[in-house]
C-alpha cells in the first residue's frame, strides 16, 4: 500500500516547483492553489507570516495539496480521506487562529468537521459543471451572442450592480467591467442586450463562465440558455475545454447547465469559522 507524505515547502516559488505541472493538469478545478501560488510567487512579502504550502504525495506522486496566505482562508483541493489527520496536525502546528477553509468538497467540510467542531459554518457553495457536446435547443430566440464592447460600458456597470444586488456575490459593476476591459464578456442582443454572461477563468487550455445574467423584463424567453449554449458552443470549436460556476442555490442556472448536458465534476465551498 502506497504511504501517503505531507511534504511542506519554503514559499509559493518552492511551492510551484513542486506542484505546478499538476495543478496544470486540472487548472480550473485547482485554480483557486495556482492563481493563490503564482500571486504569491510575485508578492509574498504582502502576507503575514507564515504563509503555508503543503502537497501530499504517494510515492512522489501528487494526489493533493494545501495552501495559505494569511489572513486568508486555508485552501485545499481534493484530498483522499486519510490526508485530513495529517493537514489538520500541521495547520495547528502552524497557526493558533485561522479564518475559515476554502476549497474542494468534500475535503473541506471534512477539515473544518474535525478541527472546529460545531464553531464553522458554510457561507457559499459552487458548482463547477464541464461539458463536452452542447445539445441542441428545441428552439432558440431571435438574436445572437456578441463580445460586448466599449459601447456598452454603461449597460455592463448597471447590470453588474443588478446582479450582485440579486445574488449577494461581488461580481458588481467593476468586477463586470474587468471582464469587459479583458473580452470576457458577451450579450445575447436581440436589437439590444437581453442577457450577460462573463468568463470567470481563461487558460491557455479552459475556459470557465461565471457570470450570467438576464433582466427582470426578459426572463424566461430563453435568453439565458441561448448564451450559454452560443457561448459553449464557440468555447468547443476552438478546441478549449469549457466550464460553467453556477452558485448551488441558483436553480436557474442548474437547469440551464442540465438542459445542456453540462455535467457536475466539482463542488467547493467557502467555510468561516466563528
Amino acid at each position: 500500500m502506497a504511504t501517503l507524505e505531507l511534504r511542506r515547502h519554503a514559499d509559493a516559488r518552492a511551492f510551484l516547483a513542486r506542484a505546478e505541472s499538476w495543478l496544470l493538469e486540472a487548472d480550473v478545478e485547482r485554480a483557486l492553489a495556482l492563481q493563490g501560488a503564482r500571486q504569491a510567487r510575485v508578492d509574498e512579502w504582502r502576507y503575514e507570516k507564515p504563509t503555508y504550502w503543503a502537497t501530499f504525495e504517494e510515492d512522489g506522486r501528487i494526489v493533493g495539496c494545501a495552501f495559505r496566505t494569511p489572513p486568508h482562508h486555508v485552501g485545499v483541493t481534493r484530498l483522499p480521506p486519510e490526508a485530513i489527520p495529517l493537514l489538520l496536525e500541521s495547520l495547528k502546528e502552524t497557526y493558533t487562529v485561522m479564518s475559515g477553509i476554502s476549497g474542494a468538497e468534500p475535503t473541506a467540510s471534512a477539515l473544518a468537521a474535525v478541527s472546529f467542531a460545531n464553531r464553522w459554518r458554510v457561507t457559499s457553495r459552487q458548482w463547477l459543471w464541464s461539458i463536452a457536446a452542447v445539445e441542441p435547443l428545441d428552439a432558440a430566440p431571435a438574436g445572437a451572442l456578441r463580445l460586448a464592447t466599449d459601447a456598452d460600458a454603461a449597460v455592463v456597470w448597471e447590470w453588474g450592480a443588478a446582479l450582485a444586488r440579486d445574488t449577494g456575490v461581488p461580481l458588481d459593476g467593476r468586477f463586470c467591467t474587468g471582464l469587459l476591459r479583458a473580452q470576457q464578456l458577451y450579450f445575447w442582443d436581440d436589437g439590444a442586450p437581453r442577457c450577460m454572461a462573463g468568463v470567470q477563468v481563461r487558460t491557455q487550455r479552459s475556459a470557465a463562465l461565471g457570470v450570467l445574467y438576464t433582466p427582470p423584463d426578459w426572463r424566461g424567453k430563453g435568453y439565458g440558455t441561448a448564451t450559454v449554449a452560443a457561448w459553449s458552443h464557440e468555447t468547443l470549436e476552438r478546441g478549449t475545454r469549457c466550464l460553467f460556476f453556477t452558485d448551488a442555490a441558483n436553480a436557474t442556472a442548474t437547469r440551464i447547465c442540465r438542459k445542456l448536458g453540462y455535467e457536475l465534476v466539482q463542488e467547493a465551498v467557502d467555510i468561516e469559522f466563528r
